[in-house]
């Protein structure tokens, strides 16, 4: 009786992971698909602009930065204003840096 009570617990725990990976994924191509939609508009993005304040997922903003970071990533300008708990960076050319 004990095992099963520990493999349903087991399988609950599990599946509320994967649906936390599956989330983050989809947000960071979420990030990257507005990064590239933005690129194609023809936006300059070197001076690391907010692409998505919030995101669909409003505790989530998406952020062009440089890596390694510069001084015109720190400019308030360039920054999420609705930052909430996490944010998504992507570099000027779209490519994922990290997710906070």
């Amino acid at each position: 009786m004990k095992f099963y009570v520990f493999f349903i617990l087991m399988l609950l725990f599990i599946g509320g992971c994967t649906k936390s990976v599956s989330e983050n994924i989809s947000l960071n191509e979420e990030c990257i698909n507005s990064c590239k939609g933005a690129l194609k508009e023809g936006r300059n993005l070197e001076n690391g602009p907010c692409l998505l304040n919030p995101m669909k997922n409003k505790d989530w903003v998406c952020d062009v930065a440089h890596n390694p970071r510069q001084e015109v990533d720190d400019i308030s300008e360039n920054q999420c204003n609705s930052y909430k708990e996490h944010f998504i960076e992507v570099d000027p050319n779209c490519n994922f840096i990290v997710a906070y």
